[in-house]
C-alpha cells in the first residue's frame, strides 16, 4: 500500500498533464473574450497565405509599476529598445502597455517623436485552476502579454530585447502565425513573441494560465509550455534562433567584456539580459549616451552604439540560418 501511495502524485500529474492536451486540441470557442474584447480565432492552422495583404505589425511593451516605486521611468537602454525598432524593425505602432503613464526625459522624447502610444493596462492577478493567483510581476506581465496579443496580434518584447535584422520579422509573421524565440532545449524564451489573433498556439498558450499555472517555477509557463505547444503546432510557429540564446541568459560575462566574442549582427534581434548583470548595474553606467561612449569595450556596447549612431550593418551572411526545425 505504502509502494501504491508513493506512485500517486505522478500518476496525478499524468493524468492532469493528459487533460490540459485534450483541453487544448479541442475544437476553438467561436467567441473568446479576453479583458471584454471578443476575438475569433481562425480554424486553419495553417502558414498565412501569400496573397494576404501586407501586415500591420504593432509592437507592444509592457511595464508595470513596482510595489513602492514612484512611478514608471523610461529609461535610456529602455529608449534604445524603442529606438531599434523604429530603426530596425519599422513597426505600423508601438504601444506601451502599463497601469500608469510612464514618465522621464526618454519618455516624452518618444511621445514628442510620434513613436509610442500609452495604452492603460491594468494588473490582472487572478487565474482559474488551484493556485487561483499570479505570484510575482513577472508572472503579471507575462499573463498581460498573453491577453494583449490575443487583443490586438502582433509582436511583443521585453525593454531589454534589442533590434538587428528586424526588418525580416514582418516577413516571418506575414507567413506564419506565430514567432517564438529559442532559448535551449528545454524551453523557449518570451522575452520575443509574436502571433496573429487567430493562432491556435496564441489560444491554448493563453488558456493554460488557467489550467495548468504552476506559480513557484519561474518558466514554466512563459518558457516550457510555450516550446510544447509549439511543437504541438509546429505548421503555425516560426522559430527564431541567435536571438534568446545569444548570449544565453547563464552565461553572459563575455558578452558584456569582450568584443567579437558573439556573432549578432546577423540576427534578428538580441535579447542582452543586461538586467541579470550585476544587479542591473547597466541601468547606472549607461544612464545617457555619455555614460554609453565611456563604457568598457564589448559586444554589448557595439550594439547600443549601432543603435544609438544607426550605424550600417555589415552586408548579411548568405549562409545565416536562424530558423529551428521541429
Amino acid at each position: 500500500m505504502k509502494k501504491l501511495l508513493r506512485y500517486l502524485p505522478i500518476v496525478f500529474s499524468l493524468v492532469l498533464f493528459c487533460w490540459f492536451v485534450q483541453e487544448i486540441l479541442k475544437p476553438l470557442s467561436p467567441d473568446v473574450a479576453v479583458d471584454g474584447v471578443n476575438v475569433e480565432p481562425e480554424q486553419q492552422p495553417t502558414a498565412v497565405a501569400k496573397d494576404k495583404p501586407p501586415l500591420e505589425l504593432i509592437l507592444h511593451y509592457i511595464k508595470f509599476k513596482l510595489d513602492g516605486a514612484d512611478g514608471i521611468n523610461i529609461r535610456f537602454l529602455d529608449y534604445l529598445s524603442i529606438l531599434s525598432a523604429v530603426q530596425r524593425l519599422k513597426p505600423d505602432k508601438i504601444f506601451v502597455h502599463a497601469d500608469e503613464e510612464p514618465q522621464g526625459t526618454y519618455w516624452n522624447e518618444l511621445k514628442s517623436r510620434g513613436w509610442v502610444k500609452y495604452v492603460y493596462r491594468k494588473k490582472v492577478i487572478n487565474v482559474s485552476g488551484r493556485e487561483g493567483t499570479l505570484k510575482n510581476i513577472w508572472h503579471i506581465a507575462d499573463k498581460a502579454r498573453v491577453d494583449i496579443l490575443l487583443e490586438y496580434g502582433g509582436l511583443a518584447v521585453d525593454f531589454d530585447v534589442y533590434f538587428v535584422r528586424g526588418e525580416r520579422i514582418r516577413q516571418i509573421m506575414q507567413n506564419h502565425k506565430a514567432i517564438a524565440c529559442y532559448e535551449h532545449k528545454i524551453a523557449y524564451n518570451s522575452g520575443l513573441f509574436g502571433a496573429s489573433k487567430g493562432s491556435r498556439l496564441l489560444y491554448a498558450w493563453h488558456h493554460s494560465y488557467d489550467v495548468i499555472y504552476r506559480g513557484n517555477d519561474w518558466t514554466f509557463n512563459s518558457g516550457d509550455l510555450l516550446k510544447f505547444l509549439s511543437e504541438i503546432f509546429p505548421e503555425e510557429v516560426y522559430v527564431v534562433d541567435h536571438v534568446c540564446n545569444n548570449p544565453f541568459a547563464w552565461d553572459i560575462e563575455n558578452f558584456f567584456l569582450k568584443t567579437g566574442h558573439h556573432h549578432w549582427t546577423d540576427s534578428v534581434a538580441i535579447h542582452t539580459y543586461h538586467r541579470l548583470h550585476k544587479g542591473g548595474l547597466f541601468d547606472t553606467e549607461m544612464a545617457d549616451a555619455d555614460g554609453l561612449k565611456k563604457s568598457w569595450p564589448s559586444d554589448f556596447r557595439d550594439i547600443l552604439l549601432t543603435i544609438y549612431e544607426n550605424r550600417t550593418l555589415p552586408e548579411p551572411d548568405p549562409m545565416f540560418s536562424d530558423r529551428i526545425a521541429l
